[in-house]
């Protein structure tokens, strides 16, 4: 059994467009002020953020990919942002 997961690990981290743990996203942080919100993830991976605002309403940005790096983007609301969080976009895995 302990072979059969080695030999999955090595197939799978050989195989293009499978990230591993090393390869995702950290350090990912949000920030709001005024009617602005900002958020900024460090590592690799696709993200994007998404703004709660006082009337209601969400705004987010565009995707961002970055690849063992860091990334920042903002958004701003008509109104006062209240809140923001990242949205992390999963890797598709390779059809075979």
């Amino acid at each position: 059994m302990r072979r059969l997961l080695v030999v999955l690990l090595v197939v799978l981290t050989a195989v293009p467009g499978v990230a591993t743990a090393a390869d995702a996203l950290h350090s990912c942080v949000t920030w709001v002020e005024g009617n602005a919100a900002s958020g900024r993830c460090h590592g690799s991976g696709t993200f994007r953020l998404v703004a709660s605002c006082d009337d209601g309403r969400k705004v987010d940005s565009s995707w961002l990919t970055i690849r063992d790096g860091m990334g920042r983007t903002k958004v701003r609301c008509r109104t006062t942002a209240v809140s923001a969080v990242i949205e992390q976009r999963q890797p598709v895995a390779p059809v075979m």
